[in-house]
């Protein structure tokens, strides 16, 4: 009996454009706490979106498990830190 069935290879996708991006964990404590209040007073919904991540405990097990960090796109990034942009 033939077998038509494809092989589950994955599936590629393609490469993404590159933006560069803010790494909380590279920031002082005084960084984030402006980061912070810029994005409550001038991104509420992007604010909103970081919380609901943040109190995700599958996402806090992932960011523990790989050594991982948040990162912020560059548009929502106040002036005073586009410097530290990676």
């Amino acid at each position: 009996m033939h077998n038509d069935k494809k092989p589950n290879w994955p599936t590629p996708l393609p490469a993404g454009k590159y933006e560069p991006s803010l790494v909380i964990s590279s920031l002082t404590p005084e960084e984030k706490q402006i980061l912070w209040k810029h994005l409550k007073n001038k991104h509420p919904e992007k604010a909103k979106a970081v919380v609901e991540l943040m109190s995700d405990p599958v996402v806090l097990s992932m960011i523990d498990t790989f050594d991982a960090s948040l990162a912020i796109e560059s548009m929502f990034v106040p002036g005073c830190l586009l410097s530290k942009l990676e």
